[in-house]
């Protein structure tokens, strides 16, 4: 919970940083001058590419934490070679179980594989909606 608290804190603190970057792009446009206003447009796109970025990972982040209480409580998985090497396979034979793909990100975070977590986990959220990308 203390995570989510936090996450939500710095996409709030961003969002702010967002505004005020978004009036800039506003200021400079208003001074009618080329190069301010080229700026301008600049400064703006800013503030949008910020803004779905955090919607992006806000919206992975909830899906993660319902995917988490949809499953239940899963022990941590052991960090050992093999445990991984069972926990992929299981997950390829079961290509289309998000669960068996969800908690093969577990295990490659557990042993800090992080890109192959992440990985797994878009893999896992797109099977639990059913959509093709994320």
């Amino acid at each position: 919970m203390l995570s989510r608290a936090v996450a939500l804190a710095l996409a709030v603190l961003v969002a702010g940083y967002l505004v005020v970057l978004g009036q800039t792009g506003l200021a400079l446009l208003a001074t009618a001058e080329p190069a301010p206003m080229a700026l301008g447009v600049a400064v703006l796109a800013f503030p949008v590419l910020g803004a779905w970025a955090i919607w992006s990972e806000l919206r992975f982040g909830f899906a993660m934490a319902r995917m988490s209480s949809d499953l239940g409580p899963d022990p941590l998985p052991d960090t050992s070679p093999a445990d991984l090497e069972r926990r992929r396979d299981y997950a390829e034979v079961h290509s289309d179980d998000w669960d068996a793909w969800y908690r093969l990100a577990l295990a490659y975070d557990a042993s800090r594989g992080r890109r192959q977590a992440r990985q797994s986990m878009v893999r896992a959220w797109r099977l639990s909606n059913g959509k093709a990308g994320r």
